[in-house]
């Protein structure tokens, strides 16, 4: 599997991820990514990857709840927001994931459904990647 990037580029956790879960989801042998200016690439992938991947299921831990459930006194980021899930979020942030995982669906049992089988392929990914 191949990725080339033309001029700046800014890499983030999320890329660097995306990257690492595109060849384990392909079931490519080996991955490469190229830039074409000439810059260094960052050697971090595999690490920063693993980083992310608790991030997410720390983030999908979080109790599923429509917004009109949360008290006034709770704050909203300890949520994962179902009016959230079907807005447009950065590349492989946990909403984004869940909306397509879901097919964009809006129903607390399928949403639920969805954040199980996205911790349990997480687990699984994180394993392959620690087994190779």
């Amino acid at each position: 599997m191949h990725q080339v990037k033309a001029g700046a580029v800014k890499l983030g956790s999320n890329d660097k991820f995306s990257f690492i879960m595109g060849i384990l989801q392909n079931e490519a042998e080996y991955g490469y990514f190229h830039i074409s200016n000439g810059k260094k690439i960052p050697s971090d992938f595999v690490s920063t990857s693993f980083d992310y991947i608790s991030m997410l299921k720390n983030e999908l831990n979080k109790k599923a709840i429509e917004k009109k459930d949360i008290l006034a006194t709770d704050k909203v980021d300890d949520y994962i927001v179902l009016d959230k899930v079907s807005g447009n979020h950065k590349k492989a942030d946990v909403y984004s994931i869940i909306k397509y995982v879901s097919g964009n669906s809006k129903d607390i049992t399928k949403i639920e459904s969805t954040i199980s089988e996205i911790n349990n392929a997480l687990d699984t990914y994180k394993s392959t990647i620690e087994k190779k």
